[in-house]
């Protein structure tokens, strides 16, 4: 039992470590639907918490305003996420 309770904890500290190198995370951007303010704290919260780095993400939070259509966006691979 405490054998296994050891492969356990190595694999787990194992894997921590790849989840939080940098190098290994994945590249995405979110287009918001306005300016930044405070109804998209959460994202920032989100970003400055680390918790998109937790999940392997690197997040470039991307203005919206007047001009900008957040589905022609995505649609045109421009980015991955838009907030409508």
């Amino acid at each position: 039992m405490r054998i296994n309770l050891t492969i356990l904890f190595l694999t787990l500290s194992t894997l921590s470590v790849f989840a939080q190198n940098p190098t290994q995370l994945d590249t995405v951007s979110i287009e918001l639907k306005w300016y930044h303010q405070f109804q998209f704290a959460g994202y920032y919260a989100a970003d400055i918490n680390g918790f998109y780095q937790e999940e392997g993400l690197h997040v470039n939070i991307i203005e919206g305003g007047v001009e900008t259509d957040q589905l022609q966006a995505v649609l045109s691979g421009d980015v991955e996420f838009g907030i409508y």
